[in-house]
């Protein structure tokens, strides 16, 4: 047995037949065919069952795929790792960023990170949640950052930052002292994120954590991102409910419209996400930590929070 008849059993897993799995491998079907049928033999079971159209897996197959895929994904991590001591990391890496995230976490985070691993081709999209998970799912993007918990089949999560929910109103009332509770706020002009942005579901959660519905006016605008909701606000003499990372540029005149939410403060949790099977392990933690080491020296530490799940 060798890892390429272990590669050759995993692609026609994965394709479903020998034609296309030959095709992927850069080898002739027969090649393939044959090396698998060596496999086989060696082994004394039957992996794949050729009489049928399209080939299926043996109940014995099944058992042993498992196993190749363990040590496919082991050797892997082993690679990867020997290219991060030897610092020769290479491949490419796609990122998929919530909008209300990218704008102001990578500028500070995302040049300092590529230019530590020059060999690598970063690609980085704005997506919403949704399409993060279901681009992750179908392995067509490598990781996301994005707000957490998902507890989605298949992704696995890392921590990365928490966040206070600041209130941002703009309407003109002056509230008692500089924190606000939940319970004191007029929610009758209250704007949203549109509709798939994840920061949209968490404000309504939080609204009505306490407070119920809101009530809406018969003229309803849905901002496609954080800077078109704060302009749409202030015009307005709206208010709405912003993560603190997105306040820290405001201006002098805007900081005066924002106000704290007294404790339990709700929060929103960001994290990384990748497929349970996402190899490059070593430069995941590397990320990781480079932006705690970035994000922790500017956001606030509340004594009371709880987090706001991003999901409906």
């Amino acid at each position: 047995m060798n890892i390429q008849q272990i590669e050759y059993v995993l692609a026609v897993k994965e394709l479903g037949n020998f034609s296309s799995a030959a095709e992927k491998c850069n080898i002739t079907q027969s090649t393939l065919s044959t090396m698998i049928g060596k496999l086989e033999e060696q082994i004394g079971i039957q992996i794949f069952d050729r009489k049928t159209k399209p080939v299926s897996i043996t109940k014995e197959g099944e058992v042993l795929i498992q196993q190749m895929k363990i040590i496919a994904f082991e050797l892997d991590r082993f690679k990867e790792t020997t290219q991060m001591l030897k610092g020769e990391l290479v491949g490419n890496l796609s990122i998929g960023v919530i909008p209300t995230v990218a704008p102001y976490l990578l500028p500070g985070f995302l040049n300092d990170f590529a230019r530590e691993f020059p060999k690598m081709e970063f690609t980085v999209s704005e997506m919403t949640t949704g399409q993060i998970i279901e681009s992750l799912k179908r392995r067509e993007l490598d990781l996301g950052i994005l707000a957490t918990p998902l507890n989605q089949n298949e992704i696995m999560e890392l921590p990365l930052y928490s966040e206070s929910f600041v209130l941002y109103d703009c309407s003109g009332v002056n509230y008692s002292s500089d924190t606000v509770s939940i319970s004191e706020i007029n929610f009758e002009n209250l704007w949203l994120m549109e509709e798939g942005h994840c920061l949209s579901t968490q404000v309504l959660n939080i609204c009505d954590f306490k407070h119920g519905s809101y009530r809406r006016h018969n003229f309803n605008f849905r901002a496609g991102s954080i800077d078109s909701l704060i302009r749409f606000v202030r015009k307005n003499k709206g208010l709405t409910l912003l993560p603190e990372l997105a306040t820290l540029e405001f201006t002098e005149m805007e900081k005066e419209r924002l106000f704290r939410l007294q404790d339990p403060v709700p929060i929103r949790s960001i994290g990384i996400v990748t497929h349970e099977h996402f190899v490059k392990k070593g430069l995941l933690k590397v990320m990781q930590e480079k932006i705690q080491i970035k994000i922790d020296e500017t956001l606030s530490i509340n004594n009371e929070e709880f987090i706001i799940n991003p999901l409906k």
